[in-house]
């Protein structure tokens, strides 16, 4: 979407980015969808010129999600595995939570899971960054209310959880452990990052998977995500950190998340 943007105004790059990251800021997630609309670099472009605009950066958007947005090796098929054979499985996620489960279906294993847990921004939220901005004219998918925290997507349960429960979060595992009836013992939790996704787990008895294979990226590319995060600098030096060096040795490292199948092995466990 930027470089659209770049070539067909001459904003420059660098510009652009920090517009993008005053919004993200505001809204307090990446996976804002009308970023566009509230650039406040553009706020005085034409308005023909910036529906076209709007419609092409939207196409390139799209076709680079379809073109990136794959399941990495096994997934499909060990959840497949998983879920015929009877385990409860659970996704977890900071993301909002309609673009969570979007995403699980544009995968192509949303049918897979029984639960998504995942961010629910409200329209009655208190949160400083919702009562600075403006939320006239945007889709109700962004929001939800203060009384309604979860719903059935299909098959599929969402729950949702306010800003202030981001990862990690104890005290929501433990909430979900008694609302969902979760054996610890006999669960496990899989993620890419240790200390957001497994130490919280296994503090409480869960085994973790460490999925290893997550921590591979481009520089340029987390290098373009830390020049548009709402992160300050505090955080941005942790998450490098994690990235580099994650100390808290897991129950399981997986290569591939092929080896998943190989650390569950036949017990009958809950995958979470």
């Amino acid at each position: 979407m930027v470089h659209v943007i770049e070539s067909r105004t001459a904003i420059p790059e660098a510009e652009l980015l920090e517009s993008f990251k005053r919004v993200y800021s505001d809204r307090g997630s990446l996976e804002y969808r009308y970023s566009i609309q509230e650039l406040d670099i553009l706020k005085n472009y034409n308005k023909d010129a910036f529906s076209n605009l709007l419609h092409a950066s939207f196409v390139a958007f799209s076709k680079s999600r379809n073109l990136r947005l794959v399941p990495y090796d096994g997934v499909k098929e060990i959840l497949h595995w998983l879920h015929r054979s009877g385990y409860l499985l659970i996704a977890y996620t900071d993301a909002p939570h309609k673009h969570s489960a979007n995403r699980l279906k544009k995968l192509g294993i949303k049918s897979y899971f029984d639960v998504l847990v995942a961010w629910g921004p409200s329209q009655t939220n208190v949160d400083a960054f919702w009562e600075s901005s403006e939320t006239t004219n945007l889709s109700d998918d962004w929001f939800i209310t203060e009384t309604d925290r979860s719903y059935m997507m299909g098959n599929m349960l969402v729950l949702t959880h306010p800003s202030e429960e981001k990862k990690p979060n104890i005290d929501l595992l433990c909430r979900l452990i008694n609302e969902l009836s979760i054996d610890a013992q006999r669960s496990w939790v899989v993620g890419d990052s240790v200390e957001k996704d497994l130490i919280p787990g296994m503090e409480l008895g869960f085994k973790g998977a460490w999925a290893k294979y997550g921590k591979k990226y481009e520089q340029k590319n987390w290098n373009t995500l830390v020049s548009v995060s709402p992160w300050d600098s505090k955080t941005i030096k942790k998450e490098e950190k994690h990235n580099k060096n994650e100390s808290k040795e897991p129950d399981w490292v997986l290569d591939s998340f092929y080896s998943l199948r190989d650390a569950i092995k036949e017990i009958q466990l809950s995958l979470f």
